[in-house]
């Protein structure tokens, strides 16, 4: 492998991780605070999701500590061209939560993923040509 071919495959990866970095992620909260630490924690999980789907437009997460021992939260994945997907769980801690509605999200974009998958007809290098038939010869 050539140096131009890693120099190559590095920009590419560095313009991935820009286009990751565009999605708008909201986090909201309500009946309490977060902190800013906190909030950097949440946008850095969730936003590990744009590996998934390459047209996640914009990620939600809502916070509900009505019950600080038990929080509700509700993650939104906004995807170009599809239904939101919507995750929500109560697993008796912020991260325990947070990292349930990741998981349900994930199966969520895999599953919509191999959905799109099976719905692409085949392209026209995959067309079989049917044989033809030649005319016999009279030699």
């Amino acid at each position: 492998m050539g140096g131009g071919d890693q120099a190559a495959r590095r920009r590419d990866q560095d313009i991935h991780a820009r286009e990751r970095l565009a999605v708008q992620i909201n986090i909201s909260t309500r009946h309490g605070h977060i902190s800013q630490e906190t909030r950097s924690k949440i946008e850095e999980k969730v936003g590990k999701l744009t590996r998934l789907n390459d047209h996640i437009s914009a990620l939600g997460v809502t916070l509900d500590l009505e019950h600080p021992d038990d929080p509700k939260v509700e993650l939104r994945v906004s995807v170009e061209r599809a239904e939101e997907i919507v995750a929500s769980d109560q697993a008796g801690t912020l991260w325990g939560s947070l990292d349930s509605v990741i998981h349900k999200a994930e199966q969520q974009l895999r599953k919509f993923k191999d959905k799109v998958k099976g719905q692409h007809h085949p392209g026209h290098r995959h067309t079989e040509v049917p044989p033809v038939d030649e005319p016999a010869s009279d030699n």
